[in-house]
Formats: C-alpha cells, structure tokens, sequence
C-alpha cells in the first residue's frame, strides 16, 4: 500500500475535528494510515474590542482563541493647543491617540541684511532666517564707435526672489566692452 501512495499520493479520509472544543483537524490516508493535521478556526464576525478601543476582536466559536486587529482611527479636526503657539492637535475619537504638528501663520519676507531675509510667524512669534536667493540681471548698453558695435557692461543687478531686495554690483568677468557687429 505504501507503495501505491508513493505513486498516486494519499487517498485521505475527510477532515474530522480531533476532540470537540478543539480547532484541530485531523485526516488519515486510507491505504497506508498516513496522518496528517491542521488547525482551522472558526472565527464570528469583527467586532470592537471595546468603545474605547480603535482595535476589533473576533471569537472562534469552537475554542474561544481570539483574533484582533487594528482599526484605522477617526481623528477629530485640528485645533491649536494655546493662543499663543503654533502647535495644533486632534485626537482619535475612539482611543483618544494624540497626534501633533506646527502649523505657523508666516509673514511676508523681510530684508534683514545683505545676506539674508527673514520672516515671522504672526501667531507665536517664531523667526526663520535664509540667504537670499538672488536672480541676476546684467545691465548693458550698446554703443556705436567708428563703425564697430559694441556691447558695454555698467553692471549687473541681483533680486531676491522671496524679499525682492535689489542689490547692484559690478560683475568683474563682464566688465568692459565687447565687439558685437558692425553698426
């Protein structure tokens, strides 16, 4: 018979439960005695853990052995935590988990000095200070001098992007003139 087995596989009796109470399945191979077994529970619906839980239960009906989970939360709105700071907070509805975040009411970008601008936050007073992001524009201007055009560099002027300072330097790699055609 073992043989017969080794060729066309077990020939298995249906799944029986081992003892009652008990999630333990068991089934025997009909020619050889061969025994195999597996645990198969039988679990009743989700339910919550408790009303003030935000994890859900279910029961085997058979041996009681429990299964949970985690619920997604139901966070209520945020809301700041004082008049005078910029920390707002919301709260599960269910299992009361806290969560937290900065949430500023920034002015607008300040000239600080030549190297940085600054704003602050109108509702807790926090100040954030950057360099400046400067965009350049090159000034120039075209002259025309014994039949040569040329392109003459005065200087180039720079503005910041956030707090639009202008600031005007000679470009000493463009300073000079330049043959551009014939005019």
């Amino acid at each position: 018979m073992r043989l017969l087995c080794r060729i066309f596989g077990h020939k298995f009796d249906n799944w029986v439960y081992a003892v009652d109470n008990s999630c333990e399945q068991i089934r025997i191979c009909k020619r050889n005695g061969h025994k195999e077994s597996r645990i198969l529970h039988e679990y009743g619906e989700w339910k919550g853990a408790s009303e003030d839980s935000c994890e859900q239960v279910r029961i085997c009906g058979r041996d009681g052995h429990e299964e949970r989970r985690a619920m997604p939360h139901q966070f209520g709105k945020w809301e700041y935590t004082a008049s005078n700071s910029c920390e707002q907070a919301r709260f599960c509805q269910r299992c009361r988990k806290k969560e937290t975040h900065d949430q500023h009411n920034w002015g607008s970008w300040e000239y600080k000095d030549g190297n940085s601008h600054a704003r602050t936050c109108r509702r807790c007073g926090k100040t954030v200070e950057e360099e400046h992001a400067w965009e350049h524009e090159d000034h120039s201007e075209t002259v025309c001098q014994g039949g040569t055009e040329w392109e003459i560099y005065r200087n180039s002027t720079v503005r910041c992007s956030k707090c639009n300072d202008w600031s005007s330097y000679v470009d000493s790699s463009k300073e000079g003139a330049k043959d551009v055609g014939v005019c």
